[in-house]
């Protein structure tokens, strides 16, 4: 396929000698950017969420980082891989009401 370029349509022009849409018309804009700027969500952090996040991990006492410290070496060994053990940990986990 070979394309001529001296003969070129203009298809804009070609597209609005064809179209049935009023021409000429101006959308207004400012009521869709106001409705647009009425929906966007919004996140509020209460003083005591800022409070534990600036904390960090200083909030665990010394049995509950030992027990953190523990899981992660178990994490770094793969000892949750094994499925039997994945499993017993989930139930300990949902009969301990932690989630």
């Amino acid at each position: 396929m070979v394309i001529d370029p001296s003969k070129a349509v203009d298809l804009k022009a070609r597209v609005e000698e064809t179209s049935t849409r009023p021409r000429g018309r101006v959308r207004d804009t400012s009521v869709s950017s106001e409705r647009s700027e009425a929906r966007r969500d919004q996140v509020q952090i209460s003083d005591e969420a800022r409070a534990l996040a600036a904390g960090g991990s200083e909030t665990l006492s010394v049995g509950e980082s030992s027990k953190v410290a523990e899981v992660q070496k178990r994490l770094s060994e793969a000892f949750y891989d094994d499925p039997q053990i994945a499993q017993e940990t989930v139930q300990r986990i949902l009969s301990a009401g932690i989630l």
